[in-house]
């Protein structure tokens, strides 16, 4: 069974890809287009002042706020998916490793 998403929205949602060092970043067209979002990248996006964010991410690809903007979205709306996806993400690798401790 496919873990829970990190976020998910009707337009957009964040996953954990294989291997888990990685992310999925889907936005909804008529189907679902994903992007590849490393670790690293995930944590760098959430940290970023929403005025910096669309130029980080046309740095990155420039596909991502292309299809954003198709879609009627924009910068802030991927920084809240980054933003809870990150949070969740930690909480996540949090929890596996408290349970990890307590086995021991």
């Amino acid at each position: 069974m496919p873990e829970k998403p990190l976020y998910a929205d009707a337009m957009l949602k964040v996953t954990i890809a294989e291997p888990p060092e990685e992310h999925l970043l889907w936005i909804k067209k008529r189907n679902w287009t994903t992007y590849v979002i490393p670790r690293n990248c995930l944590r760098e996006f959430a940290l970023t002042p929403r005025a910096r964010l669309e130029s980080k991410l046309d740095t990155f690809n420039p596909e991502i706020m292309y299809n954003l903007r198709e879609k009627g979205l924009t910068a802030d709306s991927v920084h809240v998916a980054f933003c809870q996806a990150y949070i969740e993400d930690e909480r996540r690798i949090r929890d596996c490793q408290l349970d990890e401790a307590s086995k021991t």
